[in-house]
């Protein structure tokens, strides 16, 4: 058990990377033109999909469509509390602290990932999830 779920942490961060590169990517455009909150609010709509999808098939090795639209719904609730902390750790690093976006969106990723993974883990994929048999 414990090395299935260390290999699904090594999965979850390659995933994860990839989301974090667009994100970021997507953010910090968006942040120099628009207010950085909102920046982060569509941020998050392009990486929130693409996350799901990619840690369904690859960090989960779930095939097929079983269960999926009841997952689809936990993830997009789990990503919504992500998407909250994400709003209070931006408006504390960016707004009281005046630190520059790149690294309020690193220390922030700290906290938005390590509740990802564990809201994954026990909602979505997990037994909220319904998917432990669903795993090869």
């Amino acid at each position: 058990m414990a090395k299935a779920i260390i290999g699904r942490g090594i999965r979850f961060s390659v995933v994860g990377a990839l989301c974090t590169l667009v994100a970021y990517a997507s953010f910090w455009t968006l942040a120099h033109v628009i207010h950085y909150q909102l920046a982060n609010v569509i941020s998050w709509l392009l990486t929130c999909s693409l996350g799901f999808l990619l840690h369904r098939f690859v960090t989960h090795k779930i095939q097929g469509p079983e269960r999926i639209g009841r997952q689809f719904a936990l993830h997009m609730a789990g990503s919504v509390g992500q998407l909250a902390i994400g709003a209070i750790g931006f408006a504390i690093l960016i707004g009281w602290w005046g630190l520059n976006y790149t690294l309020a969106f690193i220390l922030n990723l700290a906290f938005t990932a390590s509740y990802m993974f564990a809201y994954m883990e026990s909602m979505t994929f997990g037994h909220g999830g319904k998917t432990d048999d669903l795993r090869r």
